[in-house]
């Protein structure tokens, strides 16, 4: 989550495909998933998924309401929205290996940031 701290908030164009530091945290979400998977029991890889999607949640309000941004423009605004989308993707995309409905419960850890 250091990268988010390298995010240009005033960029000229919204970002496509998601800022940096997502895809950064996606690429080990996956890895965390893919590893973890073959050694928890689902609640516990949904349970330890949760509190990261939260930690991500918060860090980006975090970031907002930080010193580290004065200013932000629509465009940036765009781009959290587009990084959101893709940790929600994410998050749906874990659907097959969870009870029903546990995706949800792993979007709405987003809440927060949404």
């Amino acid at each position: 989550m250091t990268l988010i701290e390298n995010v240009n908030w005033m960029t000229d164009e919204p970002s496509q495909g998601g800022n940096e530091f997502v895809n950064e945290v996606l690429i080990y979400l996956k890895t965390l998933v893919s590893t973890a998977q073959q050694i928890l029991p689902p609640q516990v890889l949904k349970r330890v998924l949760q509190d990261v999607l939260s930690h991500v949640s918060e860090k980006i309000v975090d970031t907002l309401l930080s010193d580290l941004v004065k200013r932000f423009n629509v465009n940036a605004i765009l781009g959290i929205d587009e990084d959101i989308r893709l940790l929600e993707s994410f998050a749906d995309n874990l659907a097959p290996i969870f009870f029903e409905g546990d995706a949800n419960q792993l979007k709405n850890a987003l809440a927060e940031s949404r």
